[in-house]
């Protein structure tokens, strides 16, 4: 909960940081061939939360 009494989740894209870490160790990184999140799903995810009176935001979107 912010400082004005509301809710706020942040929406964050798909990345492959750990990716590397599971090759080093000879295993399958089962989301290797997983995209990125079209900025249209963003931005219906971000729409449902905002309907429920949650502050959201997607990433670099964030103001903090």
């Amino acid at each position: 909960m912010n400082n004005n009494g509301l809710y706020e989740i942040n929406l964050l894209r798909f990345h492959r940081m750990g990716a590397a870490k599971w090759e080093q160790r000879g295993k399958k990184y089962e989301y290797s061939d997983h995209g990125d999140m079209p900025e249209e799903r963003m931005l219906e995810l971000q729409e449902r939360y905002l309907n429920n009176d949650i502050a959201c935001y997607i990433g670099e979107d964030t103001p903090f």
